[in-house]
C-alpha cells in the first residue's frame, strides 16, 4: 500500500505542470482565478503518471474526496476532504478521514502516518508564483479552488 501512496504522492507532485498544459482548467476574471479540476481529468492524469494507479479511481462528491482500487489481493478505500491551509505555507492539504484495507477500517495512527509521509497536497505557487488558494470546495464530480494573487 504505501508504494501507491508513494505513487500517488509523486503524480500530486506534478498536477501543477498539468495544469500549465491545461489553461482551460483555470478560469479567471479580475483579480481571481478558479481552477476547477473533475474527478475523471484528475483520474486520467494520475493513470498516466503510474502504473499502479491504473485500477484506482477518485471520485469527487459534495464536500468529500474517495479513493477506491486494488491491486492484486489488495484492496485499499479512503475517504477524505481538503482544506486551505497557510503554514508552513498556502496550499490544499488532503485529510485522510477513512482507510480501509482489505475490509479492515485502519487506525487513525496509520492515516495519519500516511498523510505525513506521503504528501498529497496541492501547492498553487507551483503554478504560478503569486497565487494563493484562498477556498476549495469538493463537488460532484469537480474540484474548485479559488486563487487570489498574493504572496
Amino acid at each position: 500500500m504505501r508504494r501507491h501512496f508513494s505513487a500517488l504522492a509523486k503524480a500530486m507532485n506534478k498536477l501543477p505542470d498539468w495544469i500549465q498544459d491545461h489553461p482551460e482548467a483555470l478560469k479567471t476574471k479580475g483579480l481571481s482565478t478558479t481552477l476547477t479540476l473533475t474527478d475523471t481529468q484528475l483520474n486520467e492524469f494520475l493513470r498516466a503518471q503510474s502504473e499502479l494507479l491504473k485500477d484506482f479511481t477518485i471520485a469527487f462528491k459534495p464536500n468529500l474526496l474517495s479513493l477506491q482500487g486494488r491491486s492484486g489481493s489488495m484492496e485499499v478505500a479512503v475517504t477524505g476532504t481538503y482544506t486551505v491551509e497557510n503554514e508552513p505555507k498556502n496550499a490544499i492539504m488532503f485529510h485522510m478521514d477513512t482507510l480501509v484495507f482489505n475490509g479492515l477500517t485502519l487506525p487513525d495512527t496509520t492515516r495519519d502516518d500516511l498523510v505525513r509521509d506521503f504528501d498529497l497536497g496541492f501547492y498553487p505557487q507551483q503554478v504560478m508564483a503569486y497565487l494563493k488558494a484562498d477556498s476549495v470546495n469538493l463537488e460532484d464530480g469537480k474540484l474548485v479552488v479559488k486563487l487570489k494573487i498574493g504572496k
